[in-house]
């Protein structure tokens, strides 16, 4: 009694007992090679996710400095285009003549005369914007009396005083 298929109770416990531990180690190795795959594939996973965060980081950047720098090329653009369209504005010059004079007064912008006239108060029209040189020439007890002027001309309505000696 005591043999199953031809072996004794005890040959079966002791091979039972060897197939046991012999299993149990080999589950223990699996368990430590798993447990290391695991954790390679846990560094590089986290390696490969800092590298996608670092490259998403550096992209964003990339993209902010690039918007920055096309919102001052297109502000640049406006300013310049701005600055054109008053360049292209012609000047006015709102002249008052101050001094004594006879008849009449010359009045020339850049050597040109532009008015010959018996008034203080007058505008020249149509100038373009720039540095100009207003003069005023007119006769004084028969004496010739003149002033000149420089002036930034701007697009719009500016004032220029003349002052007859």
């Amino acid at each position: 009694a005591g043999r199953w298929f031809g072996a004794s109770r005890a040959q079966a416990d002791g091979q039972s007992s060897d197939l046991g531990k012999l299993v149990s180690d080999e589950l223990g190795e699996w368990r430590a090679e798993f447990m290391a795959s695991i954790s390679e594939l846990d560094a590089i996973a986290k390696e490969g996710s800092d590298s996608a965060k670092s490259q998403l980081e550096r992209a964003v950047n990339d993209y902010r400095a690039a918007t920055a720098k096309a919102e001052e090329a297109e502000k640049a653009a406006k300013d310049a285009a701005k600055a054109a369209k008053e360049a292209s504005k012609p000047a006015l010059l709102n002249v008052t003549i101050e001094g004594e004079f006879d008849d009449t007064v010359s009045v020339s912008v850049d050597n040109a005369e532009m008015i010959t006239t018996t008034k203080r108060s007058f505008a020249i029209e149509r100038l373009i914007p720039g540095n100009a040189k207003g003069d005023a020439a007119a006769k004084k007890d028969g004496k010739l009396v003149s002033c000149g002027k420089w002036v930034v001309l701007q697009s719009g309505i500016q004032p220029l005083t003349l002052s007859l000696k």
